[in-house]
């Protein structure tokens, strides 16, 4: 992964991928999980997204991880919520207090993340974290997020598919997602992204869907 190429879009706020809403396809397909409340989910490459806070005010434990501290000082301040620091060798947390309490997130690589400073998730949003990543890294990653997830976890996935001769990402397509053996993947929405005229333009590729995903995790997970 690039750390340079995502500090430097968000130094200069590049941040289309950014949305100032609630992600529509998480409002309309977490419940379905029928993960209980109070539960850790584990949001990967959270940047300031709204999404965190939707998740908490479910009655949800958040643990987001971003490589940009402006983009986790901007959901706190943004959202007018507080934290505190603490130092993790290279990691940094931000641990919410008052009412965002239950909110953790994490400044540093993710995939030198370790279970000692994580801790275990149950749950999982993946929005932009598989998408962002070119198809020699998604082994790491996967092995990753399933180190950081219980056993039986359960999770929704946001990917793009699109023909990858016809643009470099990322996005990047994701013709078929994996986090590794053992991992159930039912697609529960399509979309045509090129129906929508700006999105056309911005992306100029023949074809382009946007794919959602629930995940189970196996029992047979290491």
């Amino acid at each position: 992964m690039n750390h340079l190429f995502w500090h430097e879009r968000w130094a200069s706020d590049r941040i289309g991928f950014h949305k100032s809403t609630v992600n529509s396809a998480l409002t309309k397909h977490w419940h379905a999980l029928a993960l209980p409340k109070i539960k850790r989910i584990l949001v990967p490459f959270c940047g300031k997204s709204l999404d965190l806070l939707w998740l908490h005010q479910q009655g949800y434990r958040v643990l987001g991880v971003d490589l940009s501290q402006k983009a986790i000082l901007a959901f706190f301040t943004e959202n007018n919520l507080t934290f505190t620091l603490q130092e993790s060798g290279e990691h940094t947390q931000y641990i919410g207090t008052g009412p965002a309490e239950g909110i953790i997130l994490i400044c540093g690589d993710l995939l030198t993340l370790s279970i000692e400073i994580a801790g275990v998730c149950d749950g999982l949003y993946d929005r932009a974290a598989m998408i962002a990543l070119p198809p020699t890294m998604r082994t790491n990653y996967g092995s990753t997020v399933r180190k950081l997830l219980s056993r039986n976890a359960r999770g929704l996935l946001l990917t793009v598919c699109y023909p990858e001769n016809e643009r470099d990402g990322p996005p990047f397509s994701v013709p078929a997602p994996t986090y590794g053996e053992g991992v159930q993947f039912e697609c529960v929405e399509t979309t045509d992204l090129l129906a929508d005229p700006i999105s056309a333009q911005r992306y100029s590729v023949s074809e382009m869907s946007e794919k959602i995903y629930t995940v189970n995790f196996s029992e047979e997970m290491e």
